[in-house]
């Protein structure tokens, strides 16, 4: 049912969206590209596609939408867009500490670090960190959050407290991690919990009932925890308005998989977003649903693109 409220905003807001770029340089320039597009895919399973030069007007219709939708919920700040026709490469967070550790940080991610002459001590405060560790067997390197301790000396992990739990991923080397309880004293602390990590494993640290006295586990890293608790050190990409076969080739930079334009013709076009650099197959539906091109794997590792 429509408000009669809204009619004219909404008719003016569709007449905007003719334009395929309109709407999805909205959601690149408040970082929602792949929320569009997720809520696209629901709606496009609806009705069925028609092929026409760009958007028809119920697509775009359709797409302001979602975009009014989004428009309600908060976003993070972003640095400043990109040039019209480039590509942005956006990495995380960088810090270089004064031993030659850095570390990268999500975009939650808060640390405290406390060097004295003995030990070389980080903090994390909130969200993900991933440190790079300076060898220095004299001086251990140790990473502290709410009661436990993950201790290198010449490594590479990340420490992901985003959610209720604590999960330590190694990805070079190997670290002791040391549960002593909760620094916040809600539960009473008990025999410290510890176990070896080694590259390519995890551990997790719980603090439920069921699990708070159980010995901790080293399990593999896997697909899952490679793209949520890894993931986010791929830089993200991020193009204002640039031809198609500059930002394929800065996606085929970062991934095995290679876009090619089967078309030449299309290598001009322009397009707009804002994807993480190994999201190829958000990247696809960006190029099915936003530019009406058909996307297709030929089975030898390629992925082409054509009208």
């Amino acid at each position: 049912m429509t408000d009669p409220d809204h009619s004219s905003s909404r008719q003016k807001s569709a007449g905007n969206a003719a334009e395929p770029a309109s709407a999805l340089d909205w959601a690149r320039r408040n970082d929602m590209t792949t929320d569009v597009l997720a809520h696209l895919r629901i709606l496009t399973r609806r009705r069925q596609r028609r092929r026409v030069l760009g958007f028809s007007f119920a697509f775009a219709t359709a797409l302001v939408a979602v975009v009014t939708m989004l428009q309600y919920r908060p976003v993070a700040m972003k640095p400043a867009d990109p040039q019209i026709g480039e590509v942005a490469v956006l990495p995380p967070r960088q810090q270089v500490l004064a031993d030659g550790s850095y570390v990268e940080l999500n975009d939650l991610a808060e640390i405290k670090v406390d060097y004295s002459a003995a030990v070389r001590r980080v903090e994390l405060l909130r969200g993900a960190a991933h440190f790079t560790v300076a060898k220095n067997p004299e001086r251990p390197f140790v990473v502290v959050v709410n009661g436990v301790s993950v201790q290198a000396v010449g490594t590479a992990f990340c420490v992901d407290r985003t959610s209720a739990d604590i999960v330590v991923l190694v990805t070079e080397g190997q670290v002791a991690v040391t549960d002593r309880g909760h620094a916040d004293g809600e539960t009473t602390p008990g025999q410290p919990r510890q176990v070896l990590v080694g590259k390519g494993s995890k551990t997790m640290v719980g603090y439920g009932a069921n699990v708070r006295n159980q010995a901790l586990t080293v399990l593999p890293i896997d697909a899952t925890d490679r793209d949520l608790k890894l993931g986010w050190r791929m830089p993200r990409l991020d193009f204002f308005r640039t031809p198609l076969a500059e930002v394929l080739s800065k996606f085929n930079h970062y991934n095995e998989q290679r876009f090619v334009l089967d078309d030449p013709t299309l290598a001009e076009l322009r397009i707009s977003g804002s994807l993480r650099a190994d999201k190829t197959e958000a990247l696809k539906e960006l190029l099915r649903l936003g530019l009406d091109l058909r996307v297709e794997d030929n089975g030898a590792g390629e992925i082409l693109i054509r009208r």
